[in-house]
């Protein structure tokens, strides 16, 4: 059996689903570098994510085109990295 998966060497469900949605934040560019690295590697050999990112790409091309841009408060990224800090620890 490979290591972390199935005789396959193909990942269990368990991690298919988080490794799915992993490609999900790469579409949105959202990951960050080695998780990055990681949904990359996955879209290479799984035909079935490789056509969901496909799908995640067209879709987050039409966003800018189907609304106004409108720059953010400068606080605002501060605020929304502290509280996912704050969930992530689960206080």
């Amino acid at each position: 059996m490979a290591p972390g998966g199935e005789p396959s060497g193909r990942p269990f469900a368990d991690d298919h689903d988080e490794l799915r949605a992993s490609v999900a934040a790469h579409a949105l560019a959202a990951t960050e570098e080695t998780d990055d690295a990681t949904a990359r590697a996955h879209i290479e050999s799984c035909p079935s994510c490789r056509e969901l990112a496909k799908r995640l790409a067209r879709a987050v091309a039409a966003v800018p085109l189907s609304v106004d841009e409108v720059e953010p408060p400068e606080r605002l990224r501060a605020r929304i990295l502290a509280r996912c800090h704050r969930v992530r620890r689960g206080t």
